[in-house]
């Protein structure tokens, strides 16, 4: 099985016939360790382990081939016939993952962003007053294609003032990178604001926050909506052809 990881001095395994005696090699980068001679490589049964960590200089990223062979006491030879066994893989996901900047009245309001969903074998999270959301974990935290949705309904209310949203992704070989952005919710229960959306409804539903018991006079493509009421710092319009 190939070994994908950004550990330049990692440690590998594999299996042999070990009941056939004999000795087992490893070569790896232009060196060969021998079982019954050399500490990095060592057998429990079947199984095989070469350890690195003791390397004087870390592996370059790169391919690398794995040679596991196997002589029995009868000068038999056998070897592996896999290739590439261990990739060393420094290179961050790209592109970084992004977080929609919002303004909102909405002490629990969900937040978007995009993510390398191609090369986030390692996982994504998100977090967000003090709390982190692990895709496929944690229900608040979905996606769909590169698009993810952190829905914070049931969760406790962010306070009002900026929010800093950390969302990070990590590849199959280890290596993380995050937004790199800060302060991308706003929390402000004060004025009223307007949620941007793309649709491709005739008449959407045009919705946004308000403070609570305000009532507003909303204007969407020139048509008043006069005497709108807030639901729990939330107000929604039906818009219809005026």
């Amino acid at each position: 099985r190939q070994l994908v990881t950004n550990n330049q001095k990692p440690t590998l395994t594999g299996t042999y016939e070990s009941s056939e005696g004999g000795d087992l090699t490893v070569l790896v980068n232009e060196v060969t360790y021998t079982l019954s001679s050399s500490t990095e490589l060592s057998a429990v049964g079947d199984v095989w382990t070469l350890d690195l960590s003791g390397l004087a200089s870390d592996l370059p990223e790169n391919p690398y081939e794995v040679v596991a062979t196997h002589t029995n006491p009868l000068g038999v030879i056998s070897a592996d016939t896999t290739s590439q066994e261990l990739v060393i893989d420094l290179t961050d996901p790209i592109p970084v993952p992004t977080i929609d900047s919002q303004v909102t009245g909405n002490l629990n309001p969900t937040i978007t962003g995009t993510y390398p969903n191609a090369d986030a074998g390692g996982g994504f999270t998100v977090e967000v007053n003090g709390t982190t959301y692990v895709l496929g974990v944690d229900l608040e935290l979905t996606a769909s294609g590169n698009i993810w949705s952190l829905d914070l309904t049931n969760e406790t209310s962010l306070t009002e003032g900026f929010h800093d949203v950390t969302a990070t992704v990590t590849d199959s070989a280890g290596n993380s990178v995050d937004d790199g952005t800060t302060n991308e919710v706003e929390i402000n229960t004060t004025v009223p604001t307007v949620d941007f959306q793309i649709t491709n409804a005739t008449f959407p539903i045009a919705t946004g926050t308000a403070p609570v018991g305000a009532t507003l006079d909303v204007t969407i493509n020139g048509v008043l909506y006069p005497g709108i009421t807030e639901t729990g710092g939330v107000w929604s319009v039906t818009t219809n052809s005026g």
